[in-house]
């Protein structure tokens, strides 16, 4: 069996993410039409510590899967890593301004 080109790796990535968009809209829609007395920010308020703890908790499983990676024969540049982790940085900053 022969390797998948690049182009489709490319459309199957561009697919999985239009999908996850669909799917993020249906949700949205789902939610106004079947839910219109509840205040989805005061909720989002309300449970904020829960979304923080499952939060850690997913950066931990990144830091897992990172660490994983560079004992593996192929690390990650070093760039990447720095990149992920001011994604998560800037990730916590918004939160934390959301939260004010």
């Amino acid at each position: 069996m022969s390797r998948p080109s690049k182009k489709r790796k490319i459309l199957t990535a561009l697919l999985a993410g239009v999908l996850a968009f669909i799917a993020l809209l249906a949700c949205g829609v789902a939610f106004v039409t079947y839910l219109p007395g509840v205040n989805l920010n005061d909720w989002f308020r309300t449970t904020a510590n829960y979304w923080l703890l499952f939060r850690l908790f997913v950066y931990m499983g990144v830091g897992i899967l990172l660490y994983f990676l560079q004992r593996s024969s192929s690390p990650l540049p070093r760039k990447v890593i720095v990149f992920i982790v001011l994604a998560f940085a800037l990730n916590e900053g918004l939160n934390l301004l959301y939260r004010l």
